[in-house]
Parts: C-alpha cells; structure tokens; sequence
C-alpha cells in the first residue's frame, strides 16, 4: 500500500520509448491515438499508486488484450482517432466536434511490427494506469458558477467584463436566438436533437443560456439580500471581505495572469496605472450581476509608505474553485509559475501571490484569503483583530469537495476559518499558523519510485514518484504589505480609519505583514 508496483516500473519505461517513437507522423494509428489521448486526461498518473501487485498484473494483461483487440478492429474499417478527440470549441462559443478520421483504404490489414507492439504496450501502462488513480473530475454547473474564461487568451477581446446590469435581458435575447437555431437545426434533422447529436452544437447552446438565465437571478437574489443587511444598519452580523490589494512590477503582466490564467476579468482601471479584476463585478453595487471579491492591483513604483504597526499576519495564497480546468501552458505564456499539479493547482503569479485551485462550482470561484501566522501568541492577536472586523471563527477549514480535493495539500492543524456571512456565497478569510518543519531519516527522504507525467506542453514522460507531501505553510513573495478590505453596515462598531464604499457601505482596511 502506498509504494509503487513492480510490474509497473518496466512498464513505465516501455511506454516511454514507445510513446518517442509514436511521435512520428506515420505512426498515425488507432493504437497511437489511444496511447496519446489517455495521458490527456490525466495530470500524474502513477504518482500516488495505491493498487497491489497481482491486482495490477491482472488489469495489466486484460488492458493490454483489450487494447491489441481495439488496434486490430481499428484495422479492419472504422477510425478511432475521433474517439478520443477532446471537445473543443471556437471563439464565438459554439462547441465543435472532430469528426473521426475515414478508414484507411487498404483491405487488407498492414502487419504489426515493433511500432505496433510497442504502441500497445504504452497503451496498456496508461490505459491501467488510468484505472488506478481517481478520474479528472468535471464541474460547471452552469445555474451557479459564472462563466469563467480560464486559459483564454487575448482576455480583453475575448472575455470582456461583464456588465452590473442589463445581463438578464441580453441573456434572453441569446436564448431566443439559441432556440430559434435549434428548431431550424431539428426541422432539418426531421427529429428531436439531444446533447451531442448536432455538430454545431444547437442543443448545448440552449442549455447554456438557459442555465445563464437562472445564474443571474440566483445572482440578483444574493446580491439583493447583501445589500440590504449591508446598508440596513449596525444590527446586522453581516461582513463582507470584498478586496485584496496587491503591488506588483508589471501591473499588465499581473492582469494577465489573473486573467488569462485563472479566468478573471478586468473591471477598473485605476488612477496611478492600478487595476481591479474579479470573476464577476466586484462590491455591491446595485444590479443583476455584483458581489464578487475583487483583487486591486497597484503599481510596486507608488507604494505608499507603511503607517502604523502592520497585522501580525502574512498572505499565504489565495484558494480559488473554478468549474474548468486550468491549463498550465498559459499559466507560464502569462508570467506564472507551476508549482504542482496533480488533482489540484499550486501556482505563483508574476508578482508572487500565490494561488491553490481546484473544481468545483461556486458563485464566487474565490473562496478564501489564506494568512499565514506563527503559532501561539500571534494566532491570537490575529485572531482579535480579525473578530474586530466582525469576522467570526468556525472552527478548521473542511473540504467542500473531497472528490477534488483530494489531493490538495493537508493544512496544519489550527486552522481557523473566518467569515462575516454564508461561505457558500462570499469569500472567507482562513488563518493558518507556519507548520515547523519535520525531521525526516534518511529513508523518508528517498523518493518510492518512477511514474508517467505530463510536462507543460501536455506530453508524456518518465518522472520520480516523490514521497507523501509534508504539512507546509506557502507564503506569497508579495512586493509590499497586500490590504484585505472588508466593508461594513453603517453605524457598526469597526476599527478606524473608515472610508465610504461604492455601494453605500463602510470599508475597513487589515494591513498585513510584508
């Protein structure tokens, strides 16, 4: 349990050279589709392997009769490369399908020679290898989470902010047209089209405006109840954490990493070249769309001098839910860095903030600001001084979705989450104190084994299967003291100075440790 099998070691490396040899474009096969596309579907395939050897022996000798039978038939008249295609779409929002490649004109089946064996092999390795570790896990639903551009490029172009008010008549004008192309598309067919039964995709673009239609009035009903506890007076409970600034080098390469990395758009352009991106329009100004956590980017070059005694507390990351995934070539085309990437997201922006993501959906993807705290006297003024904030305790942070998160990185224990209102629906604020490195022998520092991943380009290679990963604390290589804002109902009781909110409400300014 927990060690990487034998049987698996040899077959890692025989997929290894199979996989350089299919690279070739003659070596264009079923096999060879099969053998490239499974890989696509997973991030680091055997780098927690929890299978036994005879099981693994067994998977591997019907995985790999499996995938010699599936080349043969592939042989005898029908393509598999449309099979494994993942689905794709263009710039204007309708989904495209590839259509399976003609079968080869030949009759007669071609002999299989050592490029076929070896694609088989490699098929098999990947192909059990899948069978071992859990699935990618899928999410977006639609009625909640935003429509998120994450790994878009050219963001400004092709994923604009989206506009506080008038969405719910914009979207409704898309369904009408939407479902006016369906019932042209079903009266060509002579049928009823379901999901996948239209190459241009006139079902799926129903479903989407349809549940973009309910998205906004979930929205409009959040937003409506935040601002009404919010400006209703001092006897609400209510906070609401509703912006992190942070100072960068190269404020456009820091929008562009929010952005085109993790699927924000830009919101505000501010005075002194700042700016303000979000997953929705930030704050609570009145409208269908609105109460979503912003992040302020300021210029590193107008960094006001510090006042006062900072908060005891330091940025760690910034933990984010997002309904796609991310994909790392545009996290490094945009100035970030990798950190890891199996089940989950660890990366760093350009300007060093860093960021844990994962699937799932959320109304707001962002779900909290992590702030790292030594142990002891300083988790309690931290403590206190978020409490004066009006942000209460609940107690440690628990997974919202084991499915993906189960690779994420256990927290220290201590920790403790703060919010102001439903964490479902706003972002929190999580205190984590700085785990102590542990000592380790020299056995539990060698690494168990040899594994399959996937680099930055998406192509497979052989890597070290590490071992379990220890309990840290990340803190972010910020360029000044990062600001968390949380706005207030009027007249409650909160620390000074205050300053009035776009929204009516009060704002509060915790700044934390550099």
């Amino acid at each position: 349990q927990g060690h990487f099998p034998l049987c698996f070691l040899s077959a890692t490396l025989l997929a290894r050279m199979a996989l350089q040899a299919l690279m070739a474009p003659s070596a264009a096969t079923p096999t060879r589709s099969i053998a490239v596309a499974l890989p696509h579907f997973r991030r680091r395939l055997l780098r927690r392997q929890r299978s036994g050897v005879g099981g693994c022996a067994i998977a591997a000798l019907g995985v790999m009769l499996l995938t010699l039978a599936v080349g043969k038939a592939g042989w005898q008249g029908s393509s598999l490369t449309g099979f494994v295609a993942p689905p794709c779409r263009r710039s204007g929002g309708v989904p495209l399908r590839l259509a399976p490649t003609p079968p080869p004109a030949a009759t007669e089946p071609p002999s299989w020679g050592l490029r076929e064996a070896l694609a088989a092999l490699a098929a098999s390795a990947v192909a059990v290898a899948s069978v071992v570790v859990p699935p990618v896990a899928q999410a977006r639903d639609g009625t909640i989470a935003p429509p998120t551009c994450v790994s878009i490029i050219d963001s400004a172009q092709n994923c604009p902010a989206r506009p506080s008010k008038g969405g719910t008549l914009i979207t409704e004008g898309q369904l009408r047209e939407a479902q006016a192309r369906l019932d042209e598309a079903e009266k060509k067919a002579g049928k009823k089209l379901g999901l996948e039964e239209s190459q241009l995709g006139e079902p799926e673009m129903v479903n989407f405006w349809q549940a973009e239609l309910k998205r906004l009035t979930f929205n409009k009903e959040v937003l409506g109840n935040l601002r009404s506890e919010i400006l209703s007076g001092s006897a609400s409970p209510l906070r609401f954490p509703s912006r992190l600034t942070i100072w960068a080098d190269d404020v456009a390469k820091e929008v562009e990493f929010w952005c085109e990395a993790i699927g924000m758009q830009r919101y505000e352009s501010l005075a002194g070249g700042g700016a303000v991106v979000a997953f929705g329009p930030p704050g609570l100004t009145p409208g269908e769309e609105g109460a979503f956590f912003g992040l302020e980017i300021q210029p590193s070059s107008g960094r006001p001098a510090q006042g006062g005694a900072p908060s005891r507390a330091r940025l760690s990351y910034v933990s984010v839910a997002t309904p796609a995934l991310i994909r790392i070539s545009r996290v490094i085309a945009s100035g970030g860095v990798l950190i890891d990437g199996y089940g989950y997201y660890d990366i760093r922006s350009p300007g060093g903030i860093q960021v844990r993501a994962y699937i799932d959906d959320r109304r707001d993807p962002v779900e909290f600001v992590a702030l790292a705290v030594n142990e002891g006297e300083d988790m309690a003024a931290v403590g206190k001084e978020l409490e004066a904030f009006g942000l209460k305790p609940s107690g440690p942070y628990q997974m919202v979705s084991p499915v993906t998160q189960s690779y994420m990185p256990k927290l220290p224990d201590g920790n403790v989450l703060y919010g102001g209102g439903d964490p479902k629906l706003q972002a929190q604020v999580l205190v984590v104190p700085i785990a102590k490195p542990k000592q380790k022998s020299f056995f539990e520092l060698l690494p168990r084994g040899a594994s399959i991943v996937m680099d930055d380009q998406g192509r497979p290679t052989v890597d070290i299967l590490e071992q379990e990963d220890e309990v840290t604390t990340p803190i972010s290589l910020v360029q000044g003291p990062p600001r968390l804002t949380v706005l207030f109902p009027k007249g409650a009781p909160a620390p000074s100075p205050l300053a009035a909110d776009a929204s009516g409400a009060e704002a509060a300014t915790l700044e934390l440790s550099k």
